[in-house]
């Protein structure tokens, strides 16, 4: 009888739809903000501003409720780590799906389509679900309120885009797109270890 032993940080045989990772690192946000122009009915841009915060990368298996089963290879959720502040300008928040109550029970909203093969993970933001005021996809930014400005939650407009690595000891990705209402257009680049 011949019997194999791999460590669940051997890259090879890493599945992260198979046991529970966690990885903490540096997010850095880059935020072009962009207004309307009434007078010319165009957009114009504004301002660019760079952040840095300090992240936590979740990959495990997909989330299930009944016989409703997230697609993804993998459950995917990308928090800053907010252990001792409250959201700033820059974070971004990212889950790939989300269990939530209903009159009968449970329910499932799944919010990315992801991809894994080879250690490279790719995505898309395909349904944001704010339809249902569900959005669970933020890129956290200043909006101007009657000439008042204040740091609001935006949510991600579909067709936000996921690509990089993600290994047993490793994440490293760039996430890219804009919020639902256009104004503000960001690349996230994260880089993670396993914590």
């Amino acid at each position: 009888m011949i019997s194999a032993f791999y460590s669940c940080n051997d890259d090879n045989n890493f599945n992260p739809g198979k046991q529970t990772t966690e990885y903490a690192g540096n997010a850095t946000t880059v935020i072009h903000y962009y207004d309307y122009d009434p007078y010319t009915g165009q957009d114009y841009f504004v301002e660019e501003k760079q952040f840095s915060f300090n992240v936590l990368v979740f990959a495990k298996k997909p989330l299930q409720t009944g016989n409703t089963v997230e697609s993804n290879p993998f459950y995917l959720q990308i928090n800053p780590n907010r252990t001792s502040s409250t959201s700033a300008e820059g974070d971004i928040d990212i889950i790939s799906s989300m269990i939530f109550a209903v009159s009968t029970g449970y329910g499932l909203l799944q919010y990315w389509d992801l991809a894994y093969n080879g250690n490279q993970i790719s995505g898309m933001l395909t349904d944001n679900h704010t339809a249902e005021a569900a959005a669970g996809n933020l890129i956290w930014a200043m909006d101007d309120i009657a000439g008042l400005k204040m740091l609001m939650p935006f949510p991600m407009a579909n067709g936000t885009q996921l690509s990089g690595t993600l290994t047993a000891t490793n994440i490293s990705i760039t996430i890219s797109g804009q919020s639902k209402d256009t104004y503000r257009k960001f690349t996230c680049q994260i880089n993670a270890d396993i914590n």
